[in-house]
């Protein structure tokens, strides 16, 4: 083999191998790591990617068209055929989706694994349209990447068509499968990429707030800027830089001052520490018709410059990002990761914690309350039982009949005004007799039965029972004057000694029955009052009953949440020992890599001087200088 063709054969090797220490020992570190933090870490594959979020209609498709160098008079055109039939406004990217510059003037389609076809522009609104519908029907499988392509003519900047951008479809789609499936989406391509693009209005910026983000992979992205970019749309036509451009000086309207002025805005939204103080992570952009409205009529506007300057640093940006080593740099992101898991871990494990503590503590107050409640209602039971034994003990009360009428001489009618007068007596009597025999049976009952009391045990004489014998007396009274009326019309002012007689009967009759009422009276208004002792005394028994039993569940609530308080305690205490063993391994890499680095140095030093080769020698040689400006590079940027 001639010297050519040796030193070719070494230096491809040399090439092929030149980082395969780094990129062996950081697999090695990546297999160390927690699942939680080795998702947000890129692994050592050939192959590199960016993607990008972003809620829908927030420009995403526009940015990536702009990037890749679509022809601005071209981009209505292009945007209406991947809208595919839907109107604008609407999401034009229904699944994963790479767009590059096709090989000729038509339309390609491709899906993997299957070839790329050349398209008219209705055949791939067409199959655009199918797999919108598959998507919102369900029937679109994740890891199935649409690769579009399209007309070279379209380009008017060749030199994004390099770009190897994953478009994902927007979050908070109205069809809800379309925005489970952009979701899940997310969680598969974002830990995969290499570069994520966070896309944003410029004056809606709460979508990006960790917090916000529903997508595990994107929570931590205040913590690794190296891993992803942000891009506020409609940074230019906004009032605020409106008003920037209009008051600041010409020589101080630079890139990095529009930054800083924006960058505001993330500080009084409360945002958590960013990595970084420098802004090379933040990129104002505008296109689409805005841009065009806004620049239409003046070739110099100050904006132009600023636009076009952030747009080629991103391209830039990009370009480096995507390179391998600067993916073995992401290792050095693997401790802040770590500690960022941990404390929103730890956070949550807090929130476990407490909401297990505000149970006990609400359990705690239930069984308080319940306690009060049982309390007073054996209270009432005890009061019930005392007012059944007085109304039990209460005695009948003697009614006495009134004075028969007085029969006079023989020759002499009897006084029957009198007799009526002394009925009229003997019925005020009984009245207040029955008042006071209401006076003794209420003052038998105790004031919490009379207080709780709702049937005849808060009846008084006067309003219930009163009328009821003041009906019956009058009764009485009619009949027995009925009867005196028809006596005097037979006695004829003679007097006769059986007229007599039955005028004193009607009145004893007369004089009986009342008597015979009030009686009645008593018992049944002891036997009413007795009822409603009774059925009160029933339905607080079932309460007591019922509040006994929610006592013991509320007692077996408590014990229940105070056993899940105590295993959420030992959990937290075991995963938090588990999270700080995870930042002391994620802090490693640098350690490792010095570590391996002199290995390595070592090893092609001793194949120097092993060497007996010429070339071999001198390629070791070279190994040795590459492997030194490697390291230099991974470890320090340079």
């Amino acid at each position: 083999m001639d010297t050519s063709a040796r030193w070719a054969e070494i230096a491809t090797e040399l090439y092929q191998n030149r980082l395969r220490w780094a990129t062996e020992t950081y697999d090695r570190f990546l297999a160390d790591l927690a699942p939680a933090i080795r998702r947000e870490l890129p692994s050592a594959r050939p192959r590199v990617t960016a993607s990008l979020y972003g809620e829908t209609q927030v420009g995403k498709t526009t940015l990536l068209l702009t990037l890749l160098g679509v022809d601005p008079d071209r981009m209505e055109e292009i945007g209406d055929t991947l809208r595919a039939g839907r109107p604008a406004g609407m999401s034009a990217t229904p699944t994963a989706t790479r767009y590059r510059a096709a090989a000729t003037d038509r339309w390609t389609w491709r899906v993997d694994p299957e070839e790329a076809q050349e398209l008219t522009e209705d055949e791939m609104r067409k199959r655009i349209a199918e797999v919108r519908d598959a998507v919102e029907r369900g029937r679109w499988p994740l890891d199935r990447v649409v690769e579009i392509g399209l007309p070279i003519s379209c380009f008017r900047d060749r030199d994004g068509t390099a770009i190897d951008v994953l478009d994902l479809p927007g979050v908070n789609a109205v069809n809800a499968q379309e925005d489970r499936h952009a979701r899940l989406l997310l969680d598969t391509w974002v830990t995969a990429s290499d570069v994520v693009i966070l896309v944003a209005l410029v004056n809606h910026l709460p979508p990006l707030r960790p917090a916000a983000l529903g997508i595990e992979a994107l929570r931590h992205w205040p913590r690794q800027l190296s891993k992803f970019r942000v891009v506020l749309t409609y940074a230019y036509s906004n009032l605020d830089t409106s008003e920037w451009l209009d008051t600041v000086p010409p020589e101080e309207r630079t890139l990095p001052a529009l930054r800083s002025d924006i960058r505001a805005a993330f500080d009084v939204a409360n945002w958590p520490k960013l990595e970084r103080s420098d802004l090379s992570w933040l990129y104002p952009l505008e296109f689409g018709k805005s841009w065009s409205t806004l620049v239409a009529d003046d070739a110099g506007h100050p904006a132009i410059e600023l636009r076009d300057e952030a747009l080629h640093q991103l391209r830039q940006d990009l370009a480096q990002s995507v390179r391998p080593i600067n993916r073995l740099r992401r290792a050095f992101e693997a401790k802040a990761v770590a500690e960022s898991v941990r404390a929103t871990r730890s956070r949550e494990l807090d929130q476990a914690v407490e909401s297990a503590d505000l149970d006990v503590r609400r359990q705690k107050k239930r069984r308080q309350r319940l306690v009060a409640i049982l309390e007073q209602v054996t209270a009432e039971l005890a009061d019930l039982a005392e007012a059944e034994h007085r109304v039990a003990a209460v005695g009948p009360v003697a009614f006495t009949a009134p004075p028969l009428p007085d029969t006079g001489s023989r020759r002499e009618p009897p006084d029957i005004t009198k007799a009526e007068r002394d009925l009229n007596d003997a019925f005020r009597r009984h009245w207040s007799a029955w008042r006071q025999e209401e006076r003794r049976l209420r003052d038998s009952l105790p004031a919490t039965v009379l207080a709780s009391a709702t049937g005849p045990i808060r009846d008084t004489v006067p309003a219930r029972i009163g009328p009821i014998i003041e009906t019956r007396f009058a009764a009485i009274r009619d009949r027995a004057s009925a009867k005196r009326a028809g006596l005097f019309g037979r006695m004829s002012g003679r007097y006769h000694r059986r007229l007599t007689a039955d005028l004193v009967t009607a009145y004893r009759n007369a004089s009986g029955e009342i008597a015979g009422v009030f009686d009645r009276g008593v018992w049944e208004r002891i036997s009413a009052i007795r009822r409603e002792i009774a059925e009160t005394t029933s339905g607080y028994e079932v309460r007591r009953r019922r509040l006994e039993t929610s006592l013991t569940d509320t007692e077996q609530a408590i014990v229940a949440a105070t056993d899940t308080g105590r295993r959420r305690r030992k959990r937290r205490d075991r995963e938090r020992d588990a999270l700080d063993e995870h930042v002391r391994v994620a802090g490693e890499f640098p350690a490792r890599l010095d570590a391996r680095y002199r290995e390595r140095r070592a090893e092609l030093i001793r194949a120097v001087a092993a060497a007996t080769d010429p070339l071999e020698a001198f390629g070791a040689s070279l190994a040795v200088l590459d492997c030194a400006r490697a390291y230099d590079t991974i470890r320090h940027g340079r």
